[in-house]
C-alpha cells in the first residue's frame, strides 16, 4: 500500500491538492480491492502494538513532511501542526475507506465521496485570505 501511495505521489502533477487527491484515490483504490489490508493493519494493534504504533508513526511522518513542504510553498495554512494534518489524513482515510471500500460489498469509494473530502481539506487547510504568518523556526 505505501508503495502504491509513494507511487502516486510521485506520478502527482500539481501542487498539494493533486497530492491528496492522488493519494487518497489510490488508497481508496486499494480498500476497494483488497480491504484484508487494512484490517490486518487495525487488527495488529491487538497483536503487536508496537508494529501498529511504528507503521503509523512512519506514515504520519511521511504525510508530515508533505505538509510541511506545502506550508513552505504556501498551500496549506502554516499555523497547523504537520504532524496533527498527518494523524487528520490518515484518519480520513481510514474510515472513509472503512465506510465505501469495505463496509459495502464489493465497495468503491465513490467519485463524488472523494471530491467532498478533498473539498472538505481545501477548505480547511488553506490559508486565509489576507497573508500568512510567517513559520516558526
Amino acid at each position: 500500500m505505501r508503495a502504491a501511495m509513494k507511487a502516486a505521489l510521485e506520478q502527482a502533477d500539481g501542487g498539494q491538492r493533486a497530492r491528496e487527491r492522488e493519494c487518497f484515490r489510490v488508497y481508496f483504490e486499494m480498500m476497494s480491492k483488497r480491504p484484508w489490508i487494512d484490517r490486518i493493519v487495525r487488527e495488529s494493534e491487538f497483536i503487536a502494538p508496537g508494529l501498529f504504533r511504528e507503521y503509523y508513526e512512519h506514515l504520519a511522518r511521511g504525510y508530515a513532511r508533505g505538509v510541511r513542504a506545502a506550508q513552505l510553498d504556501g498551500e496549506v495554512d502554516v499555523r497547523y501542526d504537520p504532524e496533527v494534518i498527518a494523524y487528520a489524513y490518515a484518519g480520513i482515510g481510514n474510515f472513509v475507506g472503512m465506510r465505501w471500500a469495505d463496509w459495502t460489498a464489493g465497495g468503491q469509494v465513490p467519485e463524488d465521496v472523494l471530491d467532498d473530502v478533498l473539498e472538505l481539506l481545501a477548505r480547511g487547510l488553506a490559508p486565509r485570505a489576507g497573508g500568512q504568518p510567517q513559520l516558526p523556526p
